[in-house]
């Protein structure tokens, strides 16, 4: 973290604290949403179910964000689609390789080669996560669908051999894995394959059915097989050495414990979003906008009516109906329906 970074970040709690509307501090993090196109069609994907998009976030837009990234934590590069089909991708990665912010994206894989697998080296990329939900072809092919299996496996392996071969330690190489019935059988071998390719970490996150045709793919359903199939990816993990970020386990004997409700949300303050098409949002839901930065710098934004006013009700206890649902645990506690299935199924 820089000196400018760690001030901004101090200042950025105290304003917090003492519940600012206007604030003086910049975000800590930055999401950006670089491209909302994919080259993929997966079905367990929710990027089709919102009017949104495709598009990519152009070159000069990030730029005019630039003087922004000395202040930043962290730099998130991806959202509702696949960072690396941006058609400058390469460019971006040399505007973000300047500074010394933590860097990150999710990427499916497909295109992890080339001059854009060296420009993410060279970009002081700092993590990768990449998704690959089955150590085995025929279910990750029917999952992913569009991707080669055989294809990203050797990509993500030649990608670790050339960081390695620089004697770099970054990006750090995670694989990630959406967890529901069709895969759940197969994740504890995920560690093995983590393991062969030299990853860094695994990733499992529980599938958010988002349609009816999901729905009877989630594990809320089948929570002791999942709770297992867990179990056993951690065993594994110690055994291999590999860093595992789990989800919660489901409460299957006993009743589950009540969600703990959040009294406040540190995103009014510490964070922000940018679409594809330059519209700023509070958080990843992709229905808040607040402004966009192809028509007003955002400073302005960010001190701006829809900002001030989203702070103001958190300070006045009475924020908008969807965070107020949110910081109720209903879509974060994991024995809570919605937080598997966010349609209406039955």
């Amino acid at each position: 973290m820089s000196l400018t970074s760690f001030r901004n970040t101090l200042l950025n709690r105290v304003e917090r604290f003492l519940k600012r509307e206007r604030l003086v501090s910049l975000p800590t993090i930055m999401q950006l949403e670089i491209s909302s196109a994919c080259n993929l069609s997966c079905s367990i994907c929710a990027r089709a179910e919102f009017p949104y998009g495709p598009g990519n976030l152009s070159l000069e837009l990030i730029g005019s964000l630039t003087p922004l990234f000395p202040y930043l934590q962290k730099l998130i590069l991806h959202g509702y689609g696949e960072p690396m089909a941006h058609p400058k991708f390469v460019g971006l990665m040399d505007i973000v390789a300047p500074f010394s912010c933590e860097k990150s994206f999710y990427t499916n894989g497909t295109m992890l080669a080339g001059t854009k697998a060296e420009a993410i080296i060279k970009g002081g990329v700092t993590e990768i996560t990449v998704s690959i939900d089955s150590p085995a072809k025929a279910s990750f092919e029917r999952i992913r669908t569009g991707a080669s299996f055989d294809r990203v496996i050797d990509n993500v392996g030649a990608f670790i051999d050339r960081r390695n071969g620089l004697g770099k330690r970054r990006p750090r190489v995670t694989i990630a894995a959406v967890a529901m019935k069709d895969n759940v059988e197969e994740l504890p071998d995920l560690v093995d394959l983590a393991f062969d390719l030299s990853a860094d970490a695994l990733e499992i996150n529980y599938l958010m059915a988002y349609k009816k045709e999901l729905v009877e793919k989630s594990l809320f359903f089948d929570r002791r097989r999942a709770n297992a199939a867990l179990r056993e990816v951690q065993k594994r993990a110690v055994h291999r050495r590999i860093d595992v970020r789990l989800p919660e386990l489901f409460a299957v004997d006993d009743a589950p414990a009540p969600p703990r409700p959040q009294r406040t949300c540190l995103r009014p303050y510490d964070f922000t979003y940018i679409g594809y098409d330059g519209n700023v949002r509070p958080c990843c839901f992709p229905l808040l906008y607040l402004g966009t930065i192809a028509e007003t710098d955002f400073r302005e934004i960010w001190n701006g009516p829809g900002y001030r006013g989203l702070r103001r009700s958190f300070a006045d206890g009475a924020p908008p109906e969807f965070c107020r649902a949110c910081l109720s645990g209903l879509y974060t506690h994991v024995d809570s329906e919605k937080r598997h299935i966010s349609c209406e199924w039955r």
